[in-house]
């Protein structure tokens, strides 16, 4: 669960990488850059540790503090949205960062460079005004169906991951939002002509997803 890349590997690797990094930038993403380490109360304020305890690594201390390895860049990017006031006329602001995050997975889950340990991951956040959203959906459903098919997938479908209405305590947030989101990125996919199928208790627990399929 822990992969080395040899030379030619890492040729590839940055190849790919460099493919990504163009893409998001010609399609308005800024990228960033943030550490492979941060500080216990971050990941308490954001409510993974609450939540995702079991798949992250167990907290570490140096010099009287507590760090936990990154399982995710979330709350880093929301760091770097909150860092100065912003205007509403400069959303959306889009953060992109090819980042390795480190989740604990069980000795049975790993499986090749799929499941690891140590999982390089082409990640973005988009914070936007509520009325861009459904223009930043599509924008990110046309941008992933392009690299798709740059890399040879043709067919593909979106997992609509859905909250477990019989077990809210999962997750975060109030029903009005949770149906609200869910039936807006429903229409998307309808009005987008994007196949699709639908996963009650998939979703994150601070939203409802959609995961890419690639076949």
């Amino acid at each position: 669960g822990l992969p080395l890349f040899t030379p030619k590997g890492s040729i590839l690797r940055r190849l790919v990488e460099e493919y990504m990094f163009n893409l998001l930038a010609e399609k308005g993403y800024d990228h960033v850059w943030t550490p492979h380490i941060a500080r216990k109360e971050l990941f308490e304020i954001s409510g993974h540790l609450e939540k995702f305890k079991e798949d992250m690594f167990p907290v570490m201390k140096a010099k009287g503090r507590d760090y936990i390895l990154k399982a995710m860049n979330c709350p880093h990017h929301i760091q770097i949205f909150a860092r100065k006031p912003i205007s509403y006329r400069e959303m959306p602001q889009r953060y992109a960062e090819t980042s390795t995050v480190y989740r604990s997975e069980q000795s049975g889950e790993l499986g090749g460079l799929t499941r690891v340990l140590s999982i390089s991951i082409d990640d973005a956040h988009v914070f936007c005004r509520e009325d861009q959203v459904k223009d930043e959906f599509k924008k990110a459903i046309e941008m992933n169906v392009q690299m798709l098919r740059d890399f040879g997938f043709e067919k593909y479908w979106i997992r609509l991951s859905l909250r477990d209405t019989k077990n809210k305590t999962k997750y975060l947030g109030d029903d009005l939002v949770w149906e609200k989101m869910q039936n807006e990125m429903r229409g998307i996919l309808e009005e987008s002509n994007t196949p699709f199928k639908e996963a009650d208790g998939e979703a994150a627990f601070y939203g409802p997803k959609m995961d890419l399929m690639a076949i």
